[in-house]
């Protein structure tokens, strides 16, 4: 069979094929004496030395190169093998008087020999002829070193009587005389070299003929190929169009999602102004049944509850249509214990959306050389706020009717609120930036709210208004927030 390529060799490959292939033949050559590697006064020495130092270049720098160069030197022991400097061993060992060895290094050609005929197999990739080649040589140069030693000739003779047996298929004539074998191992040597004469020259007629055929099948082979390598390349576009589709696609989806996200937004904003608007109507409609309505219609329904704050203990009575009627509001509870531990200028205290007044009361019953002003709406809550203002025996305190502050002409030195949240955004946001305009220099507003009510909206809006905002305590998710005026507007 004929050596084919798997696919078109590089200059280089074609180089490093041809110096191998040159390589060989020098080392067989040398084995048959026809010139000698081995002498530095031979230019054959030195051509065999420049192949040698080329191979050994191109090894170790592919070596440095790889990246597993444990791996690399396990896949490529024949580049490594055909860069064994025979020559130089043999004039170093001739050099230090060592010439006894000569002989024994001998053998370290075939080992070159072996990595020369790999390395043209690594080239090629097949793994045809030139196996039947590389071990043809091989055995002959093989059988050449045992018959050289079991049939008393030089190595040389050997190599040129294994040649020309394996050609005329019989041992023949050397220099005229002819050498038959005598020993067990010189007959055996003999009978194999015949048997690969006669399989060398049947394969070379095989090898020929099966040129030929391939030489009249080449148009079409070469048609079928032009077919595969359109047929890849069509291939190569459907490919680059299919990623290109892809890559449209997930634009696609991208809009899409940016189209829904907004198109969301968009309902839910809706739906935010229809629940606002839904719980406005309800609320005007249903204000007089709220705690912020100014004469609730509710049905009375009078209670009596006791709050306890550090020593001091009060009573309130409450009534339905009021703020909390059941029991002092949470968030209230945390005002009245958080506010004790402010400090702020001695300029009497307002309490605005008062109540039945918890927050006022416990004010007035904390400061009590302070007057505490305590607004609201509703009516029915500030006469509770009053009446409780009587079972405490609280003196220090004005109880009035205001819209938030359209009846308060005075300034304080401290504005307490828990904001009637259901009664909207407008009221809420009207107490607080309101409170600016009736503290004094260095007073402060106390605000109670919800997280999840408004306080991120009431903290940007005291931020505002006042230039700092203060979270002074939160609990159970009341945040008590707290802002000084400044009239320079000091942060």
């Amino acid at each position: 069979m004929m050596i084919g390529l798997d696919k078109k060799l590089t200059p280089y490959q074609w180089v490093m094929a041809i110096l191998s292939i040159i390589s060989i033949f020098l080392i067989i050559l040398d084995f048959a004496a026809v010139i000698s590697i081995n002498q530095p006064t031979s230019k054959w020495f030195w051509i065999n030395c420049a192949i040698v130092l080329f191979f050994a270049i191109d090894y170790f720098y592919r070596f440095y190169e790889a990246d597993d160069k444990k791996l690399y030197f396990k896949t490529h022991i024949y580049d490594l093998l055909s860069i064994i400097p025979i020559g130089l061993l043999f004039v170093g060992l001739n050099i230090f008087n060592l010439s006894g060895l000569v002989s024994d290094l001998r053998l370290l050609r075939l080992i070159r020999l072996a990595g020369l005929m790999g390395k043209l197999k690594i080239i090629f990739h097949t793994n045809g002829l030139l196996y039947v080649v590389f071990f043809t040589i091989t055995f002959l140069l093989v059988g050449a070193e045992a018959f050289a030693i079991t049939e008393h000739v030089s190595l040389d003779t050997a190599f040129w009587w294994a040649l020309s047996t394996a050609s005329t298929v019989g041992y023949d004539a050397i220099f005229g005389k002819t050498i038959p074998p005598h020993s067990i191992v010189g007959k055996f040597v003999t009978l194999v070299i015949m048997l690969l004469g006669i399989g060398i020259v049947g394969m070379l007629t095989s090898s020929i003929t099966s040129y030929l055929m391939r030489k009249t099948n080449g148009a079409n082979t070469l048609h079928t190929h032009d077919d595969i390598e359109l047929v890849l390349k069509k291939l190569d576009d459907l490919e680059k169009q299919n990623k290109d589709l892809a890559d449209q696609n997930k634009q696609m989806q991208a809009e899409i999602q940016s189209l829904k996200k907004r198109r969301d937004e968009n309902e839910v904003e809706k739906f935010k102004d229809w629940l606002e608007k839904r719980k406005e109507n309800r609320m005007s409609t249903d204000k007089n049944q709220m705690y912020f309505a100014t004469d609730p219609t509710t049905a009375h329904d009078e209670h009596v509850i006791d709050y306890h704050v550090d020593n001091i203990d009060l009573k309130f009575t409450t009534d339905a249509g009021v703020f909390s009627k059941m029991r002092v509001d949470y968030g209230s509870g945390v005002l009245i214990k958080a506010m004790k531990e402010v400090t702020f200028p001695q300029e009497n205290i307002l309490d605005v959306g008062t109540g039945y007044g918890p927050i006022g009361l416990f004010a007035a019953k904390f400061w009590p050389s302070q007057t505490v002003d305590m607004v609201d709406v509703n009516e029915r809550g500030l006469n509770l706020a009053k009446q409780n203002a009587q079972v405490n025996h609280i003196s220090n305190v004005n109880i009035y009717s205001s819209d938030c502050y359209a009846q308060v002409d005075k300034k304080y030195g401290l504005v307490l609120t828990n904001p009637p949240i259901r009664a909207g955004k407008k009221v809420v946001s009207d107490i607080i930036a309101g409170a600016s305009d009736h503290l004094v220099d260095q007073g402060v507003l106390l605000v109670v709210i919800q997280k999840k009510q408004g306080e991120p909206s009431a903290r940007k809006l005291m931020t505002a208004t006042y230039g700092n905002c203060e979270i002074l305590t939160r609990d159970k998710g009341y945040y008590i927030l707290k802002s000084v005026k400044r009239d320079n507007n000091a942060v």
